[in-house]
């Protein structure tokens, strides 16, 4: 996990963007690696909390491993949440300037096998629902705020096209867009 945000060293850009901040992790999954990876990012980058979103996971499950990483880095108490919807969903129900995303393997090939109703094709709904997750990322961030997509290409390509390559980084396998200041 700490490799995952620190490959090729400490980027100054998501430590100062990160820093205090509250984190959405789309995609993030219920299992143990979700949960340690959101702990980790309280621990290691300084958010002030994650909301971990998944439309496969109960949140009764989520909720004791969660407890569980929370006895082992008691630093994350009160600091992880989950939410049982998927990506798409959650972006519209929030408000603009809602806080950073992570995007976590949120593509193509899991939505066709997983979500077959809105990937009934196989790929052009899919496609365009990937992309609204971009354009809607874009819509809910703050200035100044970071969208990271890891693993999960349709909607970087798609983030790439709406916040320009002046604002598009990558840190090892993360992409990473700023939000410009407006």
């Amino acid at each position: 996990s700490e490799v995952y945000f620190r490959e090729g060293g400490r980027p100054e850009l998501l430590e100062s963007a990160l820093n205090g901040s509250a984190v959405v992790n789309l995609g993030s999954g219920g299992g143990e690696e979700g949960v340690f990876m959101s702990s980790e990012m309280v621990r290691l980058m300084g958010v002030s909390g994650v909301e971990m979103v998944d439309p496969f996971f109960d949140a009764r499950a989520v909720g004791e491993r969660i407890e569980k990483e929370v006895q082992q880095s008691p630093g994350s108490q009160g600091r992880l949440r989950f939410t049982q919807d998927d990506g798409l969903h959650y972006l519209l129900e929030q408000q603009e300037v809602a806080g950073n995303i992570l995007i976590s393997t949120v593509n193509h090939s899991n939505m066709s096998a997983a979500m077959p109703e809105v990937a009934p094709d196989g790929t052009g709904m899919a496609i365009s629902w990937l992309r609204r997750v971009a354009q809607e990322s874009y819509r809910v961030l703050p200035d100044g705020g970071v969208l990271m997509c890891v693993d999960s290409d349709e909607i970087a390509d798609e983030a790439a096209e709406i916040f320009g390559p002046e604002n598009t980084h990558r840190f090892g396998p993360v992409r990473v867009f700023v939000k410009p200041a407006k």
